[in-house]
């Protein structure tokens, strides 16, 4: 993996179409971070195929890999718009690999389990608890003892 992307940074240095040179190092990075375990968007080689992608945006070798990031990433709805423009590209061996990806983003987005319901903001449940309070303390001066020990009569006993 080093060697290959030294030797595209040279590619990159004496050549004019540097867009996808810049999607090819960008995947390599990838693929080197991907083999490491998993990945953080810390990862020097993670930052590379970030930049890489960006360079080469246009293009859509480009947002094959930008898609293929995203994936990586967990950010399932900018991989579903990468791998939709990249299987727009007239190259039907990248479009073919574009439109793959994208079903399995799909299908990861169907299959996902639906994320945790928010939690209200606590002046709203104040607000609830302190006009719930009169009737929260009827109710319980219904079921509480009377003085003495001496219980009420249930609704059955009467």
């Amino acid at each position: 993996t080093k060697e290959a992307l030294e030797m595209l940074d040279r590619a990159l240095e004496a050549t004019e179409d540097k867009a996808s040179l810049h999607a090819r190092r960008g995947l390599i990075a990838l693929e080197g971070a991907r083999a490491r375990g998993p990945l953080t968007a810390e990862d020097p080689l993670v930052t590379q195929a970030s930049r890489d992608a960006a360079a080469s945006k246009d293009t859509p070798e480009g947002q094959l890999l930008a898609g293929r990031l995203a994936e990586e990433l967990g950010d399932l709805e900018s991989a579903e718009k990468s791998f939709t423009e990249a299987s727009k590209s007239p190259d039907a061996d990248l479009a073919l690999r574009a439109r793959a990806a994208l079903a399995r983003v799909l299908v990861k987005r169907l299959t996902a389990p639906p994320p945790p319901r928010p939690v209200p903001p606590a002046e709203r449940l104040g607000k609830a608890l302190h006009s719930a309070q009169p009737f929260l303390l009827v109710a319980l001066t219904l079921l509480a003892d009377e003085p003495g020990g001496a219980k009420k009569p249930s609704a059955e006993e009467l």
